[in-house]
């Protein structure tokens, strides 16, 4: 709905309000204390929402309704607030309460017919399905034939085309749910969570009492950072079906997005209990990570579990491959992804990929990756072959990548969402290889040969918490291409503000009590200081205030903290002119947030750990060559952000030549990076057709 629109609906709330409540300034003599009280209540209710003030408004109607909760006027009256501020399906019950009370009242009847229409205008659908080849013989076909089309549609990937036929489903039938549950997951698929939202409240209206409804909405509004919201569509869907694993799933998520990990890890648990699918298992091995309480020796307990339970019966028990083991031939490198974009696979992987000698390598990209934008296309430029796996099983890419006579086969998903490390189970290439993407730890898995890391990542002795083997480059185990949009950093902000500010833009389910503690401490022993957290979750009231209370337990004022949801890209790296001096989560530490940190001028503090995820920062630092800003304990991580408090010169110094020292640094080398990745890669192909020839 625009502005106009909303103006509009405003107003004729109001007058329908003034007409259905004929109430005078002054109650008439001779009421009852309770019914005076009420008429004082809805007075004071309408004045306020005569002059817009809807949330005033809201609480009064809701006091007059505590007073007499079978007055339909006031229901009524209640949902025409609600429904100006844009709460559409609490606007919604309150006029089918209104009606359960009243069924001849016209106005709440006249409302609940037209929120309907406002949704059609949240969600605009003119825009959808008016062309394309699928659109062509629309007419000629019923409408279940279209529906069914379109659900093949989205499954093949083809996400605008589904979305246009659902749409000409739903002008055929506008009570179809399932077209509205569907297109509703294909924008959310799009991540246009907006006309997501608008379709599933839609689908929530019509079937109220469909789990999968309220479990989709709450989807849409997780990718809104609505998460209060999203908890409680996710409760709601399971309080009408306990044993949604999906929703448990998606609660989880949730959960951990908000730093509740022992809540998530008991919904991931339930979830898995339930129906054991990939993923859920997947993400209860990441979560675990973002936690102290788990030892190495646990969390390597758990991805044998993992492995055991999904892969040892997908392997076959004989390897048998078409591959020519000639150590000298050019190898066929296959790598998967649904990250082929700018997103930390993409920036960590693009340059090193565009330098490889092509003369020794040919490039095949199995991409799942569901949008389009300027690194996708630089990686599609790169291959020699570009094959879309968009919802192909895992059986049949391994089916396709055998066929394909794959030499190495590269991951770059790990554990994360929408992995194929199904497919890898299966052993479809001669030497399987993880590198970037979801890469916290070992996979666990029987099947993956090697493991890219380097020297501070995985240091000598840590070998036996690996399933894979281990390939340490000699230059850390990424390359950085910094994107072309990044501003040039700004000279130190506390010369100007008189104060240090410290930051981390890391995902805020890094920052556990134990980094709340920490940082706390550093707030309070270095004067006047503040701190800029920044993270999607930070977008939500709710998660907003929820952490200041975890820092004003530890003394920490609101004033000391700027809390900042998400923005673009561009905007989040140019927040980096706010910061003096970064602070890494741990256990979790920082990657690609620690390099952009490191690029826009911002030195990063970081105390690494035992586990892959825990190394991060660390690697990261001692390949632009600053080792002296990782320290061992919290005592010597208080002391480094006080001495560099302290220093404001030094500081200032520093941020001018980081930039230039990060540049010139092995970290963004691209062909020196290829070069260790081609001398790694032909090693491992040369020591395969070694054994294979043997045998």
């Amino acid at each position: 709905m625009n502005r106009k629109q909303r103006r509009a609906a405003a107003k004729q709330n109001r007058q329908s309000l003034k007409s259905s409540i004929e109430i005078g300034e002054a109650p008439p003599e001779g009421l009852s204390d309770d019914i005076a009280a009420l008429h004082r209540k809805l007075t004071e209710a309408i004045r306020e929402h005569k002059n817009g003030n809807t949330v005033p408004a809201e609480q009064l109607y809701r006091e007059a309704i505590a007073l007499k909760p079978d007055f339909a006027v006031a229901h009524n009256a209640l949902g025409a607030a609600l429904q100006e501020q844009g709460r559409f399906l609490e606007a919604m019950e309150c006029y089918e309460k209104a009606l359960e009370l009243d069924p001849t009242l016209e106005i709440a009847k006249s409302n609940k017919a037209g929120i309907l229409e406002i949704f059609r205008q949240k969600q605009g659908w003119q825009g959808i399905g008016q062309s394309g080849d699928h659109q062509s013989d629309a007419e000629s076909r019923n409408v279940d034939e279209l529906f069914q089309q379109a659900n093949m549609l989205r499954n093949e990937g083809h996400l605008k085309e589904a979305s246009s036929l659902f749409a000409q489903v739903l002008k055929r039938d506008n009570k179809h749910t399932g077209a509205y549950l569907n297109l509703g997951l294909t924008f959310l698929d799009m991540r246009e969570f907006e006309a997501a939202e608008g379709i599933l409240q839609i689908a929530v209206v019509f079937d109220p009492d469909n789990p999968n409804a309220h479990n989709y909405l709450g989807s849409a509004y997780y990718g809104l950072n609505r998460l209060e919201d999203a908890i409680g569509s996710y409760q709601k869907s399971l309080e009408m079906f306990p044993d949604n694993a999906s929703a448990l799933n998606n609660l989880a998520n949730t959960y951990k997005d908000i730093g509740e990990i022992e809540n998530a890890l008991h919904a991931y648990d339930r979830a898995a209990a339930i129906e054991p699918r990939v993923e859920v298992l997947s993400n209860k091995l990441l979560t675990m990570h973002y936690s102290d309480t788990y030892s190495k020796e646990v969390i390597f307990s758990e991805h044998l579990k993992w492995n055991e339970f999904y892969v040892n019966d997908l392997r076959p028990s004989e390897l048998n491959f078409d591959n020519i083991p000639d150590p000298t031939k050019r190898i066929r490198l296959g790598f998967t992804s649904g990250s082929f974009a700018r997103h930390p696979v993409g920036y960590m992987t693009i340059a090193a990929l565009e330098a490889l000698d092509r003369k020794q390598f040919e490039i095949v990209i199995y991409n799942d990756t569901k949008g389009f934008d300027d690194i996708t296309h630089r990686f599609q430029t790169t291959a020699d072959h570009w094959v879309s796996t968009i919802g192909l099983p895992d059986q049949t890419l391994a089916q396709l990548v055998k066929k394909d006579e794959i030499d190495i086969l590269i991951d770059l998903s790990g554990h994360a969402a929408g992995n194929r490390l199904l497919a890898f189970a299966r052993k479809p290439a001669p030497i399987q290889v993880k590198w970037v993407g979801g890469l916290f730890n070992t996979t666990g898995m029987e099947g993956m040969d090697y493991l890219i890391s380097d020297w501070v990542e995985t240091p000598a002795g840590v070998d036996d918490w690996y399933t894979e083997e281990i390939i340490r480059l000699p230059n850390g185990y990424v390359c950085y291409d910094p994107p072309d949009y990044a501003t040039d950093p700004v000279p130190l902000p506390a010369l100007t503000n008189g104060y240090v500010t410290f930051g981390c833009f890391n995902n805020l389910t890094k920052v556990q009590p134990p980094v709340i503690a920490l940082w706390s401490r550093i707030l309070g022993e270095v004067e006047n200081s503040k701190l800029i957290l920044k993270g999607k979750q930070l977008g939500d009231e709710g998660v907003r205030k929820l952490f200041q209370e975890k820092f004003l337990a530890h003394g920490v004022e609101p004033e000391q903290l700027d809390l900042r949801g998400s923005s673009p890209h561009i905007e989040l790296l140019q927040e980096y002119n706010d910061v003096d001096i970064a602070l890494d989560p741990f256990p979790y530490t920082g990657g690609l947030t620690t390099v952009e940190s490191l690029w826009m001028g911002v030195p990063v503090i970081s105390k690494p750990g035992e586990t892959f995820a825990a190394r991060h920062a660390a690697s990261h630092l001692s390949n632009v060559g600053l080792k002296d800003w990782i320290c061992d304990d919290d005592e010597s991580y208080v002391a480094l952000a006080k001495r560099h408090a302290a220093d404001l010169e030094g500081l200032a110094d520093l941020r001018k030549a980081l930039r230039g020292k990060v540049a010139s640094s092995p970290l963004c080398d691209g062909e020196q990076f290829a070069r260790d990745l081609e001398c790694a890669l032909r090693d491992a192909w040369v020591k395969w057709c070694e054994q294979t020839s043997a045998a």
